[in-house]
């Protein structure tokens, strides 16, 4: 499985289009791909339609970024995930605000069944 792949919505970070980055996905016997544009989830549908017309299992999320630093990926474990990981984007990116980074608090997510979240190591 590969956990952090991007698409040219990942504007500077990536050239693959979210259909050859399935077909490279497929030419490569992948079969779990995760979809971590960096602060976007436009692809996802077409992402997961695509995964799923060629037999690979599909997983979403996001790389969560302030600036070029990067805090952490959120990766959906259903639909309700994805809505909060859109809710928290949305929420952040329409006020300008940064993106929360790892603290030693208790987590600032909600429904921790409904997603996951990869910290980046320093």
């Amino acid at each position: 499985m590969y956990l952090n792949c991007k698409t040219f919505y990942s504007f500077r970070y990536s050239t693959f289009s979210t259909a050859a980055l399935v077909e490279t996905a497929v030419n490569n016997g992948v079969t779990a791909l995760a979809l971590t544009n960096i602060n976007t989830t436009c692809d996802v549908w077409d992402f997961v339609k695509g995964c799923r017309e060629a037999g690979i299992k599909p997983i979403v999320g996001v790389e969560v970024r302030n600036e070029d630093k990067l805090l952490y990926l959120l990766l959906a474990a259903n639909n309700k995930g994805l809505t909060w990981i859109n809710e928290f984007l949305s929420n952040r990116l329409l006020h300008h605000k940064s993106f929360p980074e790892h603290s030693s608090q208790p987590s600032f997510f909600n429904d921790h069944w409904e997603w996951f979240q990869i910290q980046r190591s320093n």
